[in-house]
């Protein structure tokens, strides 16, 4: 979340600051806070915190694409947790769905 990153803005890559220098309009925090660029082995699982800050529609198709979204959210870095890498290391790349 973007509270959490706070301490540590200076050490985020410059094109990601503003992802945890402005409130997003879905908040999603991890119930366990781990470092982006901790390379610590832990099991693969997370969970997360979600909430809206703004209202939702009364519309299933609007709700149904945020779930969509969020399910999507956390799957690179929960990836990464078995192995001695970090989310950040600039020797692997990413993608995601």
């Amino acid at each position: 979340s973007h509270e959490h990153m706070q301490p540590y803005l200076e050490m985020v890559p410059k094109p990601l600051r503003p992802l945890y220098q402005v409130p997003q309009p879905i908040e999603i925090r991890p119930t366990e806070f781990t470092k982006p660029w901790d390379t610590a082995q832990r099991p693969p699982v997370r969970t997360l915190w979600v909430k809206s800050c703004l209202k939702l529609p009364d519309d299933s198709n609007v709700h149904e694409r945020i779930l969509t979204y969020i399910s999507d959210w956390g799957f690179l870095e929960t990836s990464v947790m078995p192995h001695p890498t970090g989310m950040w290391e600039r020797s692997i790349q990413m993608a995601s769905l």
